[in-house]
């Protein structure tokens, strides 16, 4: 499988705040994007990815995966990759408590791996994963923002949450 991964800041903000890590030895792609608006959403997002792209190539699991997950053979292979997405969030609180700087700092996620012919999509805030076919691209996640849980608070941010 072939991963490809870029970043552009676009015509409305100044500063970019993704970072992106791919791993061709665990077939992983992880995308974060700082949070903007919060201090440290360029120190969140490099800290998360790293920490994910950590802790899928160590391959260590934790003993206290449900048993539910472990008995479930498709989702073995990735339970690196989902241990490493909360060990990140746990990893960005406590650097926000000893750097009150930073504290409230956040990043979205959204990370792609392959093993064996599955592929586990997860992901975390309003970052999005698409898949391409019959010449169409098709939105495969939800949000998960304020307005795309309540849309009737869209007017408070300013613009109007839409789904595909």
């Amino acid at each position: 499988m072939k991963f490809f991964a870029a970043s552009d800041v676009g015509l409305v903000r100044k500063r970019n705040e993704d970072y992106f890590v791919i791993s061709e030895e665990r077939d992983l792609v992880v995308l974060c994007d700082g949070m903007g608006g919060h201090p440290g959403g360029d120190i969140a997002s490099r800290m998360a990815a790293e920490q994910i792209r950590q802790a899928v190539e160590s391959e260590t699991v934790a003993q206290d995966v449900p048993l539910e997950m472990e008995k479930a053979d498709e989702l073995r292979a990735f339970l690196t990759l989902l241990r490493g997405i909360f060990v990140a969030d746990h990893k960005l609180r406590e650097y926000g408590d000893a750097n009150p700087e930073y504290r409230g700092m956040g990043t979205t996620v959204v990370a792609l791996q392959h093993h064996q012919g599955h592929l586990c999509a997860a992901h975390v805030g309003d970052s999005r994963i698409y898949v391409f076919r019959n010449k169409a691209l098709e939105q495969i996640t939800n949000d998960h923002s304020v307005v795309a849980t309540h849309p009737e608070y869209a007017h408070l941010a300013g613009w109007v949450a839409t789904t595909l």
